[in-house]
């Protein structure tokens, strides 16, 4: 949950430092950080708070800010905190956001035995109506109308 939780909140954090760039003209830049968005330091049409209170993440790690190809960009390093990983240790950043949650393999199996009974669930459903309406139609082409049933004689 924590990681869906932080690519939202790193989209809302972009959101914000649009409207920053809007209202003040450029970026917030490196030193004064995303608490530019919280706190007044004097730029000409700053018309915020744009953000409640500075960013943390889920883990409790302040987001990182830095310039990449003349644009901001807003990261999280997941749970471990360290640069790079994967699965849920994977960063997050606002350059390739990725609303999707990470899976373990464990999550993945199950996912996917999960995945493959619904169909086999639905098959074997479309099979039998198929079967039935076979059967009911069998019956009218032999002139019985409409399948009967008979009790057995004592």
């Amino acid at each position: 949950m924590a990681y869906w939780i932080a690519t939202r909140e790193v989209a809302a954090i972009v959101r914000a430092l649009e409207e920053y760039k809007f209202d003040c003209g450029e970026y917030p830049n490196v030193r004064d950080g995303l608490t530019a968005l919280v706190v007044d330091n004097g730029i000409d049409g700053w018309q915020g708070p744009y953000l409640d209170k500075a960013p943390v993440d889920p883990w409790g790690r302040p987001y990182s800010y830095f310039f990449s190809k003349q644009r901001p960009e807003i990261a999280s390093y997941g749970v471990d905190g360290q640069p790079g990983g994967t699965s849920f240790n994977a960063d997050i950043s606002s350059e390739s956001l990725n609303f999707a949650m990470p899976e373990s393999a464990y999550e993945r199996r199950i996912r996917l035995r999960f995945t493959r009974c619904w169909l086999a669930a639905w098959l074997a459903l479309i099979g039998s109506a198929l079967v039935l309406k076979g059967t009911a139609q069998t019956g009218r082409a032999a002139g019985q109308g409409s399948l009967q049933f008979s009790r057995p004689s004592d």
